[in-house]
């Protein structure tokens, strides 16, 4: 019997190659978004320093220069919290997308792979009932060559 052939090997070795793209993206993708959450967290954690030096100075006098910068520093830590939350929300969603990506090639590498255990399994079931077969009839023709002997043995003997 011919050596066991999955149709869909090629389609398979594909699939697998991309899953693992798929997971070196996703791990990117995962890297990004922590990224994104520690400049986040940089920048609340400033946004907080500069408030809490704002708190200390209430009730005291501050030049009007002081006020402007630390009202425009405040401004600028705002804008660039706001611009940081949208990285964060981009690189979540890249997340998600990659994770969804990787889960669908592997639920398909998973499936192709199931299916190429079960054409082997029944292959393997096919060859071993050809094997059978071939022994029952090299069996049979050793039975009828033995047969046929002892039966051309006692006519030759006669009666």
């Amino acid at each position: 019997m011919k050596r066991f052939e999955f149709a869909l090997d090629q389609v398979l070795k594909v699939k697998r190659q991309l899953e693992r793209f798929a997971e070196l993206e996703q791990q990117r993708a995962a890297a990004a978004a922590e990224r994104a959450a520690a400049a986040r967290q940089q920048l609340n954690d400033q946004l907080a320093r500069v408030a809490e030096r704002f708190t200390s100075a209430v009730g005291s006098a501050m030049a009007p220069g002081q006020w402007a910068a630390a009202s425009d520093l405040t401004e600028r830590l705002g804008y660039s919290l706001a611009r940081a939350e949208e990285e964060v929300a981009v690189a979540e969603r890249h997340l998600r997308d990659a994770s969804q990506k990787r889960t669908a090639l592997a639920t398909e590498v998973e499936a192709l792979q199931t299916l190429r255990q079960q054409q082997w399994e029944q292959w393997k079931r096919d060859s071993q009932k050809a094997e059978q077969g071939q022994l029952d009839e090299v069996g049979l023709r050793r039975w009828m060559t033995a047969r046929d002997r002892r039966t051309s043995d006692s006519l030759q003997a006669g009666p």
